[in-house]
């Protein structure tokens, strides 16, 4: 069986070829442990996603408690209803898979974006490369499902703020 091509995996080919290719071919029984540390963060990633999610304005659809394998269908009839935000959606294209944390839906149509506990800048002032392949990713799968404009993107960061890529 052949792994997803996935918006995290993209990022963890930019970040390090190794550690993409033990995630996808490496014995997964010799993974340490998620360090409480990490544990810290993730919770903490968790609950700034949910304070953005929370303050969104207009219609809101949550599908972040769907299983995986409805959530693709799940998210094409949230899109047919046209809410102004789809939370947790799926887009799936052959061996490529994308979970935006949010897609939005505005005069452009609809766009992706994430929402991160970091600078959606790097200090130079150009957008944060991390997150810009993961949004590249999935506006690729938007724009070849014919669903939205795949050069469009945006990261919420640390402020709150939606940034355009």
């Amino acid at each position: 069986m052949t792994a997803a091509i996935t918006g995290t995996l993209v990022r963890d080919l930019l970040l390090c070829e190794r550690r993409a290719d033990l995630d996808v071919n490496g014995d997964a029984s010799r993974r340490d442990e998620v360090s409480d540390f990490v544990r810290m963060l993730w919770d903490q990633g968790c609950v700034h996603e949910d304070a953005i999610v929370e303050a969104l304005p207009g219609t809101v659809v949550d599908l972040r408690d769907l299983p995986a394998g409805v959530r693709f269908g799940a998210t094409l009839a949230a899109m047919d209803d046209r809410p102004d935000w789809i939370v947790g959606g799926r887009l799936e294209a052959g061996d490529r898979v994308g979970v935006p944390d949010l897609l939005r839906l505005d005069e452009a149509g609809w766009s992706v974006g994430d929402v991160k506990s970091g600078q959606a800048f790097d200090p130079a002032g150009r957008p944060n490369r991390e997150y810009a392949v993961q949004v590249g990713h999935y506006g690729a799968l938007l724009g070849e499902l014919g669903l939205g404009d795949p050069d469009r993107a945006f990261v919420v960061g640390r402020d709150g703020r939606p940034v355009w890529y």
